[in-house]
């Protein structure tokens, strides 16, 4: 069980280790200035013609930046740096020839007989993605201070890693909000022309949408309630104003059903007739709904309906019904 386990939580953090190689987005990519000034430097500092900068990632180690060796990457199996992703600590081999895990790979057998290596490996955060290595063809160790200087560099080497990671993260981000911003637009698009379709079918249907804030006052309306009570856009939405639009008989029916419907928390549906702002009678029907947040009141919403033709047709109806079409009489 124990071996499981330690297999599943390699497997995770290779996974890992290969997200951030990929996030880099450096794999395949041209040569840069600052690798290769860094590996340069490297040589003369080290006085050592091999010398290399490399990602690795699920099946190769690639060289970034290289002086010294014609393979610009190679298998992950051949490669002298996966030593470092266990180790996670710089690495010496003064001689590949005599070490029991390098003397049978093929640059060492072959050309260039590759016999010393040293590496330090290249870190993102907490995860090895790559190394800064050094080869020569004769075995050799390097001194404390050629160790150090090693470090120093791939130090350098990991700043440049941590900003193109940051390059990445912002251009990644970049990407993000202009694609938000396209969907955005997508959608204020869409929610217009949705408004649009709505204006046109409440107009058509002579329908008008309102809304009243009871912890504020403040009330909104659609642009169908400018129209049904004929005013204009700058009209002050006040319940007074509002009533005075009805007659006296029909303004005090409305009064009394939104205040029984207001002290009972509920909403409310009526028909009645209205006087417009430019003295047109209209028969309105008015529907309301009541918003609760915890048991309690907060908002008063509904839509106002032209219903003249259809009271008129009623009318009309009714009429037919009750009276002889001819003579006017009572059937």
């Amino acid at each position: 069980m124990a071996d499981g386990e330690a297999t599943v939580e390699e497997r995770g953090g290779e996974a890992r280790r290969l997200e951030a190689v990929r996030g880099l987005a450096l794999l395949d990519t041209p040569p840069a200035p600052e690798f290769e000034a860094l590996v340069d430097l490297a040589c003369r500092t080290l006085d050592i013609a091999i010398c290399g900068i490399s990602l690795i990632d699920d099946s190769r180690q690639w060289f970034k930046a290289l002086r010294g060796l014609g393979r610009r990457e190679m298998p992950r199996e051949l490669a002298f740096c996966t030593r470092l992703i266990t180790a996670r600590a710089p690495v010496g081999i003064p001689d590949l020839s005599a070490d029991s895990g390098t003397w049978r790979h093929p640059l060492v057998t072959g050309a260039p007989h590759l016999r010393f290596y040293a590496g330090v490996p290249l870190m993102l955060g907490a995860e090895v993605v790559g190394a800064l290595c050094v080869f020569d063809t004769r075995p050799r160790s390097f001194t404390q201070s050629q160790a150090e200087a090693l470090e120093r560099l791939a130090a350098v080497g990991n700043g440049l890693l941590r900003q193109y990671d940051s390059a990445q993260a912002l251009s990644r981000l970049s990407r993000e909000l202009e694609a938000q911003g396209r969907l955005a637009d997508l959608q204020r698009r869409q929610l217009s022309h949705q408004h649009r379709v709505l204006a046109q079918a409440s107009t058509l249907a002579r329908i008008g949408a309102w809304e009243r804030d009871l912890e504020t006052g403040t009330s909104r309306w659609s642009e169908g309630m400018y129209r049904l009570y004929e005013v204009p856009r700058d009209f002050v939405i006040d319940e007074a104003a509002i009533l005075s639009f009805y007659p006296p008989g029909e303004r005090r029916r409305v009064k009394g059903i939104v205040s029984r419907a207001a002290k009972a928390g509920t909403g409310h549906q009526f028909d009645a007739q209205i006087v417009t702002a430019k003295g047109n009678r209209r028969w309105v029907r008015v529907t309301c709904e009541i918003d609760h947040v915890d048991g309690v009141p907060v908002r008063r919403h509904g839509i106002m309906r032209d219903i003249t033709e259809e009271k008129e047709a009623a009318d009309r109806i009714a009429s037919l019904a009750e009276r002889d079409g001819l003579t006017g009489l009572y059937n």
